[in-house]
């Protein structure tokens, strides 16, 4: 079977909880399977485009989305970051996303994580008639904090998320 595992960071080159079960859950279905793994990566780099890089590891076919990490690279990811659809959706890596379904043609497509990524990964892969699996690792798809948290750390209940929002954006303001 060939599988695709598509994530926003892994191991060893990120050291948190999805990125870790990722690479291990990778590691171990490549001893059968044909396991490809798409995820990003931020390089100081002249080029200035995204591009994918193809490495072979632990019998796994691991596809890095390069992505420019300089100065001017972290300023347009903030402003762009300022407008709300932008914090969920990137146009640029549903392209090259695509291009690699058309590449690794997978029999499933496992979503571990997008953040960094685009949410529209799985419209995509649902388009194209793959068959799809996402794990929720965290609350990402519905809370702006990610774990579900107010801007004093307290508990949300996540009942009414643009309650969430508007006191986090209001918490921000007060610290300009």
């Amino acid at each position: 079977m060939r599988i695709l595992q598509v994530v926003h960071g892994l191991y060893p080159m990120r050291k948190a909880g999805t990125e870790i079960y990722t690479y291990y859950l990778s590691r171990e279905l490549a001893k059968e399977h044909e396991v490809h793994v798409f995820y990003p990566v931020f390089e100081k780099t002249a080029k200035r485009e995204l591009r994918i890089r193809e490495i072979k590891r632990e019998g796994m076919h691991l596809h890095e989305l390069v992505i420019p990490n300089g100065i001017l690279d972290k300023i347009k990811r903030l402003w762009s970051s300022m407008f709300f659809e932008n914090t969920y959706r990137n146009l640029e890596i549903e392209e090259i996303f695509e291009k690699l379904l058309k590449e690794v043609n997978p029999d499933i497509i496992h979503f571990q994580h997008l953040i960094g990524l685009s949410a529209g990964l799985i419209e995509i892969a649902k388009r194209h008639g793959f068959p799809t699996v996402l794990t929720l690792h965290d609350y990402w798809f519905m809370c702006p904090t990610i774990n579900l948290l107010r801007w004093d750390y307290s508990l949300c209940e996540g009942l009414h998320p643009e309650m969430c929002w508007s006191e986090k954006q209001l918490y921000n303001l007060g610290e300009i």
